[in-house]
């Protein structure tokens, strides 16, 4: 703890930067010893002053000085009668000087030490204090930009001088910053007068209340913080937090950081001191204007749209990360998307709920397409798809227009172009046909896949009389030919399946009256 100097001066005061060997009184140890850095006290004599009575002994004590470093084993120094001047100590980092309470000056031996010629001059006024390399009266500390913030406790805070009227304990304005605007002493013991921003007069606290904190920065003094806060389009920061001078750049930019110092400014406000994820400084914010959280996900934000899962990334039920539910089994289906966390991490994280209200667990955004519809996202699909069911296409999610006519559509085999695995948890495939013309969304329920573009297999267990000698029969649909209809010209087989091929042509799968199958063959050369 630094030490405060307080000296009752009634000749010369002596004030000494650093403690010195003692030496002649000559104007080069006076000048040595004025180095504008106080670190230690000294209890020294005053010199002989003119004025004094002619042939008047002083009264001298021998005392030891226990801090001082000589090569014997023990050190004294001399020190006045009580009624010559003399330098007290208290625990602080300033200087001050006050009148002593009676006693005329005595005649003294020559002074140990000669004082600097600025402290004789500031001390032979009235008391002052000497803070951050400047001399202060009690009535220029009131205009001057003083600041303090109260760090320990069980210490009384007093209306006046007099000690009378308590004002209160320093627990209850612990942490907080005032401004000096007075001091006095009291039997060696240096108390302060702090006043408020709104300059309602707090009253006079002990020194050591204060711990020797005086700053030039209306901030005060900065405390360990830890925390995080998440930082929103309208939150600003700031670059100073002493001047409260706000950011030029970075604003805006909505994202969690961590706080790791915290200031209670003169103005009463909290201040948090930010950084990012790499550790680099970030600026200040007033704590008033966001949320504190002891956890690095940040604030909650509501959010309302539909993820269609596209990694495989694992859900969450806590940031303490233990897994809910494996991506590998929700790979491309679509849920709602309720709100969201922006850690501290740098990722943004999606709480998700399925159609029934399920909550599925928290995402890393990373692993999800974000979309406005239910539909989810677009995701690529190729395959041949037959229409076995009465269902018809749409146009739209959200007003679904109708397309297709379920009549238009059954019994045929279309491409699929994509498919949208909607949050209602059906999938919708779109679908063209050979000439590339859009047919429209289908719910995949009505559809049956084909193993290629022959589309899937329809039963129909039908006779039918080849009437054509041109066709070919083929025995799969690369097209490998197994026989010819010039062959088989007039006779009849049985038909047990069928295929609408993506080409447009039916075909039929035929067997003879006794079993065998002969291969497909084009409807058109059959009756």
């Amino acid at each position: 703890m630094k030490k405060r100097l307080i000296g009752l001066v009634l000749g010369l005061a002596l004030v000494v930067s650093t403690p010195v060997n003692v030496s002649a009184n000559t104007n080069d140890s006076a000048s040595t010893a004025n180095t504008g850095e106080l670190t230690e006290t000294t209890l020294v004599s005053s010199e002989q002053t003119n004025d004094a009575a002619p042939g008047e002994a002083s009264s001298e004590v021998t005392q030891e000085a226990p801090w001082a470093t000589t090569g014997d084993s023990t050190t004294t120094e001399s020190v006045s009668s009580p009624s010559a001047e003399t330098t007290l100590s208290s625990e602080s980092g300033s200087a001050l000087t006050g009148e002593p309470k009676s006693a005329p000056a005595a005649e003294s031996s020559p002074s140990t030490f000669q004082a600097p010629k600025a402290a004789q001059a500031a001390a032979a006024q009235e008391p002052s204090v000497f803070i951050n390399g400047t001399w202060y009266t009690r009535n220029q500390l009131k205009n001057a930009n003083i600041y303090f913030s109260v760090l320990e406790t069980d210490y009384e805070i007093w209306t006046d001088e007099t000690f009378k009227t308590l004002n209160g304990f320093s627990e209850d304005i612990l942490e907080e910053t005032f401004k000096a605007t007075d001091f006095f002493i009291d039997e060696g013991e240096l108390y302060w007068g702090l006043t408020a921003a709104n300059k309602q007069f707090i009253g006079y606290i002990n020194d050591d209340a204060l711990a020797g904190n005086e700053t030039a920065s209306p901030a005060g003094v900065p405390y360990d913080e830890q925390g995080y806060v998440t930082i929103k389009a309208g939150t600003k920061l700031l670059s100073n937090v002493a001047t409260l001078i706000p950011q030029k750049t970075g604003q805006g930019k909505t994202q969690t950081l961590q706080i790791y110092e915290s200031y209670t400014h003169f103005n009463g406000h909290d201040y948090f001191a930010l950084q990012n994820n790499k550790k680099q400084h970030v600026g200040y914010v007033d704590a008033a204007s966001v949320k504190y959280n002891s956890a690095a996900q940040g604030d909650w934000q509501k959010d309302s749209a539909y993820a269609t899962i596209s990694k495989n990334y694992k859900l969450y039920s806590s940031f303490n990360w233990q897994v809910k539910n494996d991506g590998a089994k929700l790979l491309g289906k679509t849920y709602k998307i309720t709100g969201k966390y922006l850690h501290f991490n740098g990722s943004t994280y999606y709480s998700l709920q399925n159609n029934k209200g399920t909550w599925m667990g928290y995402i890393n955004a990373a692993a999800i397409k974000r979309t406005t519809g239910a539909q989810g996202a677009w995701q690529p699909e190729s395959r041949y798809v037959t229409v076995m069911k009465n269902y018809q296409s749409y146009k739209n999610f959200d007003k679904w227009t109708v397309s297709k006519k379920a009549a238009a559509l059954k019994q045929r085999t279309y491409k699929v172009t994509g498919k949208y695995v909607h949050f209602n948890g059906s999938t919708y495939y779109s679908m063209q046909d050979n000439k590339k013309n859009w047919l429209g969304y289908i719910n995949a329920a009505a559809t049956y896949k084909g193993k290629g573009p022959q589309g899937y297999y329809i039963s129909c267990n039908k006779k039918v009389k080849v009437t054509s000698k041109n066709y070919n029969l083929y025995s799969n649909f690369d097209w490998k030919v197994k026989g010819n209809t010039k062959y088989r010209l007039n006779k009849t087989y049985v038909a047990k399946t069928m295929y609408r091929h993506f080409n447009g042509s039916l075909y039929y799968s035929l067997y003879t009256p006794g079993g065998s199958w002969i291969g497909y063959l084009n409807a058109a050369a059959v009756k």
